[in-house]
C-alpha cells in the first residue's frame, strides 16, 4: 500500500480533528445500545499494551482515520508517556503499514469481537514466544513502501516497478523519492532497504555514479555577459577522447584500475543525464563551505562501461537475482562495486583536472609524461578544490532502524538507484534541475516527522527527475521547430513553458548530439523547486542555497572512443 497523498489534480481531503473521548461506563454503556453516535465518525475500541512491560495497558477509543498506525502510536505515546515507534500483535507480528494495521482492525470488525490489542515498541524487539502470522496477515507483512510525494508528478509505472521491488525476498522497506520516475524493470529516484539480501539491478548498470563538485579559478564577473559564457563553453575542447596513454590512466585509476578495456574510458563524461556545468553561487547558508558570488563546478558522472560489465555478470539471467550476504558470489560483487564507486569518483576528478587545463591554462600546465608521484601531486591539488563527493548508484552496509536506540539495530543494505545518500552527519546535496534551472543546496533533516530519516531511507532525491521519457522529450523538437539554438543558448523560454519561467537565466550548452539535446530539454523535468518543497514536506530536507548555471557540458563530436 502507498502511504502519500494524491497529488497534482486536487489536495487531499482534510481529516476532521476528532479528539479522544475518555471512556467511561456511561460511554461503554451508550456504545452498547446503539450504533455509531450522532454526527461523529466511527471509533474502534483497541487495547494499547507496552512491548517491553505488558502488564502496563491502557483501553483506547480508535476514531476512523486515513492513517490509523500513526493514530495508535501518537495515543500510545500520550498514554504511556513514552516515544514508541514499532507496533506488533501478540505472538509477535510486526505492523509496519496503515494498512496493516487497518486489516487488523477491519478483521475485529468481520468477526464481531472485542477489539484488537496492539503492542508499542520504543524500538526493541518483540518482547515473548513468536507466532506465525496468520494466513490472512501473511501478505500484509511484507515491506512498506513509501513515497515522498506530494505536488511532483509521479508516473503510474514507476510506481509499480517500486512495489514490484517491495516484493523481492528481504526487502523491509522502498521509498520513492519525489523525482521517482520509471526505469528499465526497477524504478530511478529511489531507495531500498533489505537484510540479508543484495540485489544488483537495485544499483543499476552505473554503479558509483554521482556527483562531485569543486571551487574554481573563475570570477562571477567572466560569466555575466553571453559572450563571456561564450569564450569558457569554446574553451571546453579535447574532453571526448581517451586520456593519455594506458599507463598514465593505470597510474591515475591505482587500485581500482579495471584493464584498458574500461579504462580507457576514465576522465569522459558520457552520455544520457551526465554533464559538468558552471554554477554562481546565487546564496547559501553560512558555514557550509561555500559562499555567495563564487564559480563552482558540478560533475555528474559514473563508472561508464564498467558499470555496466559488473551488472551484466551477475544479472544476464535474471535482472531480479538476490545474492545473500555471506555468500561467495556475493562478496565477489560487493569487492566489484566498490572498485567502480572508486573508478567513477577518480573519473570525476579526472574530468575536472581536465577542464581546469581548458579554463585555466598555466595554472594546471602538465609534464609530458604522468607517472605515481605526478598523480599523486595533481590529487592532492584537486582535493583543495573538491567541496564534496557523493555517490547515487550504490549498495551501502547500515544499521537500520535509524530511529532505534543502537542496541536494537540490525545490520542492512541501502540499495539506491538515483538517490542521494543522507545519513546523519551529511553537511548538504546538490539537487539540480535541468539544463537552465537552478541547481539547490539542500540539508538533510532528521527530525520526528521523519523518524531520524526511516521514512526517507536516508535518502533524498538526485535531482528533478524525468518527466517525459527520452522518446517523448524527443518530440519537443517538433514544439520548437527544430531550433536547437533554444536549448544549447538558452533563449528565454518562460513564455513558452507557461510563463512559470522554469529557465531562470542566460546560459550555453555545449551539446553536438542533436537529440540529446531534446531529451536532456528542461521540460522533459520536474520543477526542482518542487521536488525540494515535497522533502521540505516531508521533514527530510531544507534548501540552504540556490547555485545559477551559466556553461553546462554534455557532449562533442570529437569522440575517439
Amino acid at each position: 500500500m502507498i502511504t502519500f497523498p494524491p497529488h497534482n489534480t486536487q489536495k487531499s481531503p482534510k481529516v476532521p480533528n476528532i479528539s479522544t473521548p475518555t471512556i467511561t461506563p456511561e460511554l461503554i454503556k451508550y456504545q452498547q445500545s446503539t450504533t455509531t453516535p450522532p454526527f461523529e465518525m466511527p471509533s474502534t475500541r483497541i487495547l494499547l499494551k507496552l512491548n517491553s512491560n505488558q502488564s502496563i495497558s491502557a483501553p483506547y477509543l480508535l476514531p476512523q482515520t486515513i492513517n490509523p498506525r500513526a493514530q495508535v502510536l501518537s495515543c500510545a505515546k500520550s498514554k504511556f508517556r513514552v516515544k514508541v515507534t514499532r507496533i506488533f500483535l501478540p505472538g509477535g507480528e510486526e505492523l509496519l503499514t496503515p494498512q496493516a494495521v487497518q486489516d487488523v482492525i477491519d478483521l475485529s470488525h468481520e468477526r464481531r469481537t472485542v477489539g484488537p490489542t496492539f503492542l508499542v515498541s520504543a524500538g526493541e524487539p518483540y518482547v515473548g514466544a513468536l507466532a506465525p502470522p496468520s494466513p490472512a496477515r501473511a501478505e500484509n507483512s511484507a515491506c512498506e513502501v513509501h513515497v515522498l510525494a506530494e505536488d511532483s508528478y509521479i508516473d503510474p509505472q514507476a510506481i509499480a516497478q517500486l512495489e514490484a521491488a517491495a516484493k523481492l525476498p528481504g526487502m523491509v522497506r522502498a521509498v520513492g523519492l519525489p523525482d521517482l520516475h520509471p526505469g528499465g524493470k526497477f524504478p530511478i529516484g529511489a531507495a531500498f532497504v533489505s537484510e540479508r539480501y543484495i540485489y544488483p539491478s537495485l544499483v543499476g548498470s552505473d554503479i558509483g555514479c554521482g556527483m562531485t563538485l569543486f571551487l574554481t579559478g573563475l570570477t562571477r564577473k567572466r560569466l555575466e555577459d553571453q559572450n563571456g559564457i561564450k569564450r569558457v563553453a569554446e574553451s571546453l575542447r579535447g574532453l571526448e577522447t581517451a586520456w593519455r596513454s594506458p599507463q598514465e590512466r593505470a597510474a591515475w585509476l591505482g587500485d581500482c584500475a579495471a584493464g584498458d578495456e574500461w579504462d580507457k574510458l576514465v576522465g569522459t563524461i558520457g552520455g544520457g543525464n551526465h554533464f559538468a556545468e558552471f554554477q554562481i553561487v546565487e546564496h547559501v547558508e553560512e558555514g557550509n563551505g561555500l559562499c555567495s558570488g563564487i564559480v563552482v563546478l558540478l560533475i555528474h558522472s559514473g563508472s561508464r562501461r564498467f558499470g555496466k560489465h559488473i551488472l551484466e555478470t551477475f544479472t544476464k539471467d535474471d535482472k531480479s537475482i538476490s545474492l545473500a550476504y555471506g555468500d561467495p558470489k556475493t562478496a565477489e560483487y560487493l569487492k566489484l562495486h566498490t572498485q567502480a564507486c572508486n573508478w567513477a569518483s577518480k573519473s570525476r576528478d579526472l574530468i575536472a583536472l581536465r577542464i581546469f587545463e581548458c579554463i585555466e591554462g598555466s595554472r594546471w600546465a602538465l609534464p609530458e609524461t604522468i607517472d605515481l608521484d605526478t598523480t599523486s601531486h595533481l590529487k592532492t591539488r584537486l582535493q583543495g578544490r573538491r567541496v564534496l563527493d557523493i555517490l547515487h548508484n550504490s549498495v551501502t552496509p547500515t544499521l537500520w532502524p535509524p530511529h532505534a536506540e543502537a542496541q536494537y539495530q540490525k545490520p542492512m543494505f541501502i540499495h539506491r538507484k538515483g538517490a542521494a545518500p543522507a545519513p546523519q552527519g551529511a553537511p548538504f546535496l546538490p539537487l539540480p534541475g535541468s539544463r537552465g534551472t537552478p541547481t539547490l543546496l539542500i540539508k538533510p533533516l532528521f527530525s520526528e516527522i521523519n523518524q531520524n530519516g526511516f521514512k526517507n531511507g536516508l535518502s533524498l532525491a538526485h535531482g528533478a527527475g524525468r518527466m517525459l521519457s527520452r522518446n517523448e522529450a524527443r518530440g519537443l523538437s517538433r514544439k520548437y521547430n527544430n531550433d536547437v539554438k533554444v536549448l544549447t543558448e538558452m533563449k528565454p523560454m518562460g513564455m513558452r513553458n507557461g510563463g512559470k519561467g522554469r529557465v531562470v537565466t542566460s546560459g550555453y550548452v555545449v551539446c553536438d548530439e542533436k537529440e540529446l539535446v531534446w531529451e536532456e530539454a528542461v521540460e522533459a523535468y520536474k520543477d526542482v523547486e518542487v521536488v525540494a518543497q515535497d522533502l521540505r514536506k516531508r521533514g527530510a530536507a531544507r534548501v540552504i542555497g540556490k547555485c545559477i548555471p551559466k556553461v553546462t557540458y554534455k557532449v562533442r563530436n570529437e569522440s575517439l572512443l
